[in-house]
């Protein structure tokens, strides 16, 4: 049975801002998530589009730019390549993802999504569910009561803090869950270079040999 992961930092640590710390960007990302953009192609996909800085929109991807530091023309040229009214500002001040989306199903699919196969026979083992429950959540049919949200959390290690009723973790730019991780950190050192490796490789030791 798979134990549950140690919880990490705050959610907001991890691109993942509840609404009243800036909507911008949260619903920039939903929009980019809307049109089945990849994650990992969301600040590119910006930068052709946009006149920007690259350093610009990386900020505003990953949650690092105030609300306030963008200015109307900005905001409208952001507004017309999701073809909003620029005039409206809709994109800065209304709340997108809680009104088009169920952020718990959305959160639970991309959470589950996650694992790998036969990951929903073990997840439904370690919470004591039937199998056939996790299914009812995924079609909306049935939502998990708050000790089985916390459970859920539990599980995945996601960020302490973490409401995955509120929470849209799956906008975040960085992988939470533990199978993404690590297929992260996978990818990651099979793409270093010789040297970077070899600079790498003794705080990896010690880190394996501490355990």
């Amino acid at each position: 049975m798979r134990e549950p992961v140690k919880r990490q930092e705050s959610a907001s640590k991890h691109g993942v801002e509840r609404a009243e710390s800036g909507l911008l960007s949260r619903n920039t990302r939903f929009l980019l998530w809307k049109q089945e953009i990849p994650r990992d192609q969301w600040a590119t996909w910006l930068e052709a589009r946009l006149s920007w800085s690259a350093t610009r929109i990386k900020q505003l991807v990953r949650g690092h730019l105030d609300d306030s530091r963008l200015g109307y023309e900005e905001v409208s040229e952001l507004s017309g390549l999701f073809g909003m009214n620029a005039d409206e500002q809709d994109i800065r001040y209304r709340d997108l993802v809680t009104e088009r989306c169920d952020i718990l199903r959305e959160n639970l699919t991309y959470l589950i999504d996650s694992l790998e196969r036969g990951g929903k026979k073990l997840l439904a083992e370690a919470l004591s569910i039937d199998p056939t429950t996790v299914s009812r959540w995924l079609n909306g049919s049935f939502a998990p009561n708050k000790p089985t949200l916390t459970s859920l959390s539990n599980y995945f290690g996601l960020p302490l803090g973490t409401d995955l009723t509120r929470d849209p973790i799956f906008l975040s730019v960085d992988p939470i869950a533990e199978a993404e991780q690590r297929q992260w950190v996978a990818t990651h050192l099979k793409d270093l270079s010789a040297e970077e490796f070899r600079l790498l490789y003794p705080a990896f030791r010690r880190l394996l040999e501490d355990r």
